[in-house]
C-alpha cells in the first residue's frame, strides 16, 4: 500500500478513536496526548506506525528521544544530537523536546500510553522511582552490543545510575554546588590566597573558613558584600548539604526506615552554615545576587556549576570551586544527569540496542555540552583537549569524585521539599538550628514509613 494510502487510513482511524473518546470521555486519553505537540494522538500514533514500517524496509532504525533542557543547555544538546544524526545516517532520531516543570508528568503518561520515548534525559535520583513504576529498563543486556565502556565514566557518578545492580542509566554529567570567587575584589583586599589545587585557601577548620572571611568583611569596599547567593529554597540546603557531608555521616539509617538528620553532625553543619547570614557574612534576602556579583559588588557567591559558561560569557575574571572542605572529608550537594533506556509500544530489540548506542555517544561525546559548566561523566571527555580548551574547570572538575545526591529512595523529591522548607528557616534567623532539624526529622520520618 502507498504511504498516501495508509496516512488516509490513518485519518479515517483517528476519527473512529477520537469519537470513541468523546463517548467515553476519558482523561487518560486527554493527558496521554500532551507529549505530542500540536497533532492528534490517534493519527500520530498510526502514522508513527506507518513510518517505522517504511524506515523498517529502507533500513533504517527510528529512535524517540525525549528531552527536558531549555535555553543554552537545550541549544548544546541539539548541537550533539545533530552530529549524531549526520555521521549516523542508518539511524533516524526523532527528538521531542519538553522544557517546562510538567517533563516528569508527560514522561509518565507518554510511556504508559505507549507513546513514550525509546530513550530520555532525567536525573539519577528518580530512578528508584522510576524502576518500581516500570519506567526505566536495565541496559546491561545491550550495552555489549552498543559499544558501552562502563569504566570509561567517573565511578562516583556512574554509582548513581545503578539500583539493586542494574545499570539504569547512562550518566550524562553532574551538577554540583560550587562557589565563585571573584579575583580582582580579592587582589584589592591581598586576599588572593591559592592553594595547590588553584582556588582559595581557606583553611581546614571551620574556624579557619570563618576567620577567613571574617577577614574580608573587615577589608571590603562598604558598598561590597563578602558573600552573596540566595537564601530561600535550594541554596541554604545544598550548601549544608555539602558541609553535612563532609562529616562522613549520611542522611538515612542503614536500613532505610529513619533519618539521621538530626544528629550532632547536621547541627554543626548548619549552625556554620547559618552563622555566615548572622554574622552578616552572607545577607539573607539578596535579590538577584549572580548580577551583584557580575557587577563586581561581592567576593563569593554561591551557586552551581550551571553557571560557569554564563560568568565565562560575561568576561569576568573569576574563579570556580568546590565548597571548602572544613571537615573530615570532601563532599559537595550534587546530582547526574542521565539517559534512560524506556519501554515503548512495538520496540524492537534493535531499536534498544541502539537507544544505548545512541545515549552512549553523546555522553563519550560531550564537550559540546559540557559549555554551560556541567561536568561530564565520561573520563575520555575530562582529559580531551576540547574540553580542556573551555577553561575554568580544573578548579572544580574533581567534585565529580565525591559529588553527593540524595539518597535513592521513590519519595526522594518529598525529602528535597522538607529541607527547602525548613532549611532557609535557620538561615535566615526564623528558627533555631534545633526546631529545623527536630521538624525536618519528625517530617522525613514520616516520609520514609
Amino acid at each position: 500500500m502507498k504511504r498516501e494510502q495508509l496516512k488516509k487510513v490513518a485519518v479515517l482511524t483517528a476519527a473512529v478513536i477520537l469519537s470513541f473518546e468523546a463517548l467515553t470521555g476519558c482523561g487518560a486519553a486527554d493527558a496521554a496526548k500532551e507529549p505530542v505537540k500540536g497533532e492528534d494522538k490517534a493519527e500520530k500514533t498510526v502514522e508513527k506506525e506507518v513510518e517505522e514500517k517504511e524506515s523498517a524496509e529502507g533500513g533504517t532504525v527510528e529512535i524517540t528521544f525525549w528531552s527536558h533542557f531549555g535555553g543554552d543547555d537545550g541549544k548544546y544538546l541539539n548541537n550533539m544530537v545533530e552530529e549524531y544524526q549526520s555521521s549516523h545516517p542508518e539511524v533516524r532520531i526523532e527528538h521531542l523536546e519538553v522544557t517546562n516543570e510538567d517533563y516528569y508528568t508527560k514522561f509518565k503518561t507518554g510511556i504508559a500510553s505507549g507513546e513514550g520515548p525509546d530513550v530520555s534525559t532525567g536525573d539519577a535520583n528518580r530512578l528508584v522511582e522510576f524502576k518500581e513504576a516500570g519506567l526505566v529498563e536495565d541496559m546491561e543486556p545491550y550495552a555489549e552490543a552498543a559499544g558501552v565502556d562502563w569504566e570509561s565514566y567517573n565511578q562516583n557518578v556512574l554509582n548513581t545510575c545503578i539500583v539493586d545492580g542494574a545499570h539504569l542509566a547512562i550518566p550524562l554529567s553532574s551538577y554540583v554546588t560550587i562557589m565563585f570567587a571573584n579575583k580582582a575584589l580579592l587582589e584589592e583586599a591581598d586576599m588572593l590566597r591559592l592553594n595547590e589545587a588553584g582556588v582559595i585557601d581557606f583553611g581546614n577548620t571551620p574556624e579557619e573558613f570563618i576567620a577567613y572571611l571574617e577577614e574580608y568583611e573587615e577589608k571590603k569596599p562598604d558598598d561590597t558584600y563578602t558573600i552573596v547567593g540566595g537564601t530561600t529554597m535550594d541554596d541554604p540546603y545544598r550548601f549544608w548539604w555539602s558541609l553535612y557531608g563532609q562529616t562522613g555521616e549520611r542522611l538515612l539509617s542503614e536500613d532505610g526506615l529513619s533519618t539521621n538528620i538530626n544528629s550532632e553532625n547536621s547541627k554543626k553543619s548548619l549552625k556554620l552554615a547559618a552563622s555566615l547570614t548572622e554574622k552578616g557574612l552572607w545577607p539573607a534576602n539578596i535579590e538577584n545576587s549572580d548580577q551583584v556579583f557580575l557587577a563586581n559588588k561581592a567576593a563569593f557567591y554561591v551557586s552551581g556549576n550551571w553557571w560557569v559558561g554564563a560568568a565565562a560569557e560575561a568576561g569576568m575574571d573569576f574563579i570556580a570551586m568546590p565548597v571548602p572542605q572544613v571537615y573530615d572529608e570532601p563532599s559537595a550537594w550534587g546530582g547526574t544527569h542521565v539517559f534512560y533506556l524506556n519501554p515503548r509500544q512495538g520496540q524492537t530489540e534493535e531499536q534498544k540496542i541502539e537507544a544505548v548506542k545512541f545515549a552512549n555517544w553523546l555522553a563519550t561525546n560531550s564537550a559540546e555540552w559540557a559549555k554551560g559548566g556541567h561536568i561530564p561523566a565520561n573520563t575520555g571527555v575530562i582529559e580531551s583537549e576540547e574540553y580542556k580548551s573551555l577553561g575554568h574547570r580544573e578548579t572544580y572538575e574533581m567534585v565529580n569524585a565525591y559529588m553527593l545526591d540524595l539518597p535513592a529512595v521513590d519519595n526522594v523529591n518529598a525529602i528535597v521539599e522538607v529541607f527547602r522548607n525548613n532549611i532557609p528557616l535557620a538561615f535566615n534567623g526564623a528558627s533555631s538550628v534545633e526546631n529545623v532539624l527536630a521538624d525536618c526529622e519528625q517530617e522525613i520520618n514520616a516520609l520514609l514509613q
